[in-house]
């Protein structure tokens, strides 16, 4: 976890126990930074909200840039847009289920 400490914190990973609760920057290998409690990283084992997909990021893993044909085909009439986390997400599943039956 050391790897993905960001320099853009005050304190170093030296000074912090596993359990702690403190918020710091964290950047993952493709260079996305992000905010979480070393805790949640050190014994929750989370990563990368972008690149696990549980935040958007535009241009990277929204639905406009991951399925532009899907994307091209959203009424401007729903609530949201097709960045919408939730709204991708549930597009991936449901091809997921199409793939494996």
């Amino acid at each position: 976890l050391a790897s993905e400490w960001s320099k853009k914190n005050e304190i170093k990973p030296t000074e912090v126990t596993v359990g702690s609760h403190k918020k710091v920057i964290w950047k993952c290998r493709l260079g996305h930074e992000w905010t979480a409690s070393v805790k949640s990283r050190s014994i929750n084992g989370s990563g990368c909200p972008y690149c696990s997909h549980n935040k958007v990021l535009v241009g990277f893993n929204d639905l406009a840039t991951v399925v532009p044909k899907v994307a091209d085909e959203w009424s401007e009439k729903n609530e949201k847009k097709p960045t919408d986390r939730k709204r991708f997400i549930d597009y991936l599943k449901k091809e997921i289920e199409v793939v494996n039956g």
